[in-house]
């Protein structure tokens, strides 16, 4: 979803930051884009040479409040990528590349509980886990 006139990373963050501040309210997580394509420079060394991945990170001790925010921000690209269809067949393309995004770094029991909540939005998502 990286491509030029789709501007993920605006609507993931949302006006003024809305969406990602919304989260944040609600569960106390911090939700951030990090790597290529995030304009956030690591260091000063520039942006990570990884790629785009939003990271979901809580100083709260509370495993439900981290939970709730993984899955608030999995609605959330849900919603995001429902509309890059229609953005990318309005560029003449017949095929949507897939997956659109996925994820990974979870534990066994963080992408249980995402499964669990998410139940059919996730059925044609790819799911790895490096844990």
């Amino acid at each position: 979803m990286l491509c030029r006139g789709f501007d993920v990373n605006k609507k993931i963050i949302g006006h003024r930051g809305a969406n990602t501040k919304r989260i944040f309210e609600k569960t106390g997580a911090k939700i951030r884009l990090r790597g290529r394509g995030s304009g956030h420079s690591e260091g000063g060394r520039g942006e990570a040479p990884v790629p785009l991945m939003l990271a979901v990170t809580s100083e709260k001790r509370s495993v439900g409040s981290f939970m709730h925010a993984l899955a608030m921000s999995a609605q959330l690209l849900q919603m995001v990528t429902s509309k890059f269809p229609d953005f990318w067949r309005l560029r003449g393309h017949d095929t949507i590349p897939q997956p659109l995004y996925w994820i990974g770094e979870l534990s066994q029991d963080a992408l249980g509980f995402l499964e669990q909540t998410s139940e059919s939005r996730w059925q044609q998502q790819s799911f790895s886990s490096s844990r």
